[in-house]
């Protein structure tokens, strides 16, 4: 059976619960070139890391489309700028590893953005692009990915971070060793698909270093632990300064056609520039989550 990739290339549409379907009109737009990565190294945290971000609730708008399915028989996201229902959320402050409520926040220069669905319940993987998906048509921008992970050493044999990125170019699917029982994060963000298992490596590395990566990424996946109409808890209530702190329940979050899109800004009354973020997201300042 040929992939949705395959599907749309042949028949310029994606397979679809109804035939004849057309998306509504395109919009083009252009991608923007990824950062280059910084070196790491073990510094400090610095004396303040702050910025500004909203995630806004996304779900197909079954108006205009129905469910589209891959080769294999799992549901996936539209893939059409204007294909979707959305709803602005709050806006929110990260400092120092808390987050807050903060409606009044003064934004500065848009530093990175995501969309991201749950594949779940057709599989457990996580679906997502690097750019807002209303704002360009993701058939022309390398589609929909799954989460990847690069096994990042600090120092040579030393332990090594799960830095969380897209696939490609992330080239591993699962974190980088099994967690101890205090690290809550792993069982409580990541489904079993992204968690570590002597199949994904029988010799891994006894200790990790924590979790780094894109902070568009780890926010969609927090916001992901609770409904959407608990996303201020979510946020608000199991983070703090390198720490996951529990939710103690199953994860709920992960409901069918749920998805959203996280935008990260700067923020105005803070120092934190573009290149000290990129820097948090590579390891060099310790983990997000230990």
């Amino acid at each position: 059976m040929s992939s949705w990739k395959e599907q749309y290339q042949k028949t310029g549409k994606p397979s679809s619960g109804r035939s004849g379907h057309r998306p509504k009109s395109t919009k083009p737009a252009s991608v923007p070139s990824e950062s280059s990565k910084l070196p790491r190294t073990n510094s400090q945290y610095p004396a303040s890391t702050s910025f500004i971000f909203r995630i806004d609730n996304l779900s197909p708008d079954w108006t205009t489309l129905e469910p589209q399915y891959d080769g294999n028989g799992w549901w996936i996201p539209p893939f059409h700028w204007n294909a979707y229902n959305d709803a602005n959320g709050n806006l929110y402050c990260w400092r120092d590893g808390y987050i807050t409520y903060a409606p009044q926040a003064s934004r500065g220069a848009e530093y990175d953005s995501a969309t991201v669905f749950t594949h779940h319940p057709d599989t457990q993987h996580f679906l997502a692009v690097p750019f807002d998906a209303r704002t360009r048509n993701v058939v022309e921008h390398n589609n929909w990915r799954r989460l990847g992970f690069h096994h990042v050493e600090l120092q040579e044999g030393g332990p090594q971070y799960s830095e969380l990125d897209f696939d490609p170019p992330g080239p591993e699917h699962h974190l980088v060793a099994p967690g101890p029982s205090s690290n809550s994060w792993v069982n409580e963000l990541f489904t079993p698909q992204y968690r570590h298992s002597v199949n994904s490596d029988p010799n891994p590395p006894p200790v990790s270093a924590g979790l780094i990566g894109k902070l568009t990424l780890i926010l969609a996946l927090v916001a992901f632990v609770r409904p959407s109409a608990e996303l201020n808890t979510s946020l608000t209530a199991h983070i703090g300064p390198r720490r996951w702190l529990p939710y103690n329940l199953d994860p709920n979050g992960r409901t069918q056609y749920r998805g959203m899109v996280v935008t990260i800004w700067l923020n105005r009354q803070s120092d934190t520039t573009a290149e000290r973020l990129r820097a948090f997201e590579q390891g060099q300042y310790g983990p997000i989550f230990l």
